[in-house]
């Protein structure tokens, strides 16, 4: 069995900042009310609308995640998110772990095919399973962090089961397991069976892992942690076909401290939100710095936008937003 290809575009080459850049006052939060900008417009239309366009055509590469508009696609609203678009958000938030304040958490995003790859299959022996996931989860991770395994505070896991997403995380500074899930109205403790087995499985693995790479004080607060459903005011167990939106929300904004009210800005009575929140995606996916696609496609949307804007006819807004 053979790791993923990492080869790439070295994170701690491209990505590593000096300290200046780590302000505690730096938004790095994608607003879920602003107006869309003339950018995030181009990028957004040219990438998910203009149909005339190779479906085939690669929008999105860095680290071993390649995404092409047929995956890109899945952000228009009312279809669910693709498991790449997905994992390219991963790589983004890893990589923007750089500007975190030093008194922040460190955190680590896994992609989809922890889960998929590497838990999901039920013919599997616990000696297989283990095998797939130490070699995939030490590659992801050493992509993105090197070798300071031992600087990850809290490991994020996205599950996708049933065409439905939610996030497990690990916060190894307080012993928990946050489940974080947007259909699931239920607080306090995990005792819905949906996630019994996958919080079983994963903990033990990621508890061995850290044993492997002798870290016990992590392994055993891994092993400990204490599952915990956490409260969101914004749950909605009707709305299905977002989850992965919400799972990149929750993914960008939790950092574990549900005491002091975690919201993330997100409201179950403001449809139009979601739909803000996929184009803002969409451009922000394209636009990241570490996207080795980024100049040729904003040349590309910037020309399409601007030649469609001479047709008197042409209405960007209801096209994206609906």
């Amino acid at each position: 069995m053979q790791a993923r290809n990492i080869g790439k575009t070295p994170m701690k080459s491209l990505l590593r900042k000096t300290a200046k850049f780590r302000s505690p006052f730096l938004q790095r939060e994608i607003s879920t009310s602003k107006q869309l900008t003339i950018k995030e417009k181009e990028l957004a239309f040219y990438t998910l609308y203009a149909v005339e366009e190779d479906r085939h055509e690669l929008m999105f590469s860095a680290i071993d995640v390649d995404l092409r508009r047929y995956d890109m696609i899945t952000l228009k609203r009312g279809i669910v998110v693709g498991t790449a678009v997905i994992d390219a958000w991963a790589v983004i938030l890893n990589g923007q772990e750089q500007y975190r304040s030093e008194t922040s958490p460190t955190r680590f995003f896994a992609t989809t095919s922890i889960y998929v790859d590497c838990l999901k299959p039920t013919d599997w022996s616990y000696a297989d399973q283990k095998t797939s996931f130490f070699l995939t989860l030490y590659a992801e991770i050493q992509a993105h962090h090197g070798d300071l395994l031992s600087v990850v505070d809290m490991f994020f896991f996205p599950v996708y089961e049933k065409e439905k997403y939610y996030a497990l995380c690990f916060d190894t500074r307080r012993q928990r397991l946050y489940i974080l899930d947007n259909t699931n109205e239920v607080t306090g403790d995990a005792n819905d069976t949906k996630y019994r087995g996958v919080c079983r499985d994963l903990r033990k693995l990621l508890a061995d892992f850290l044993y492997y790479h002798n870290d016990e004080r992590k392994a055993k607060a891994v092993a400990n942690s204490v599952e915990h459903v956490v409260k969101m005011s914004w749950a909605d167990s009707k709305n299905e076909v977002d989850t992965g939106v919400y799972l990149m929300r929750h993914l960008e904004t939790f950092m574990g401290d549900v005491t002091k009210g975690w919201t993330c800005n997100l409201s179950n009575k403001r449809p139009q939100q979601l739909t803000r929140l996929r184009i803002r995606y969409c451009a922000s996916i394209v636009a990241w710095e570490g996207n080795s696609e980024k100049k040729e496609i904003g040349d590309k949307a910037s020309y399409t936008f601007t030649e469609m804007c001479k047709n008197p006819g042409f209405n960007v807004n209801s096209i994206l937003l609906g």
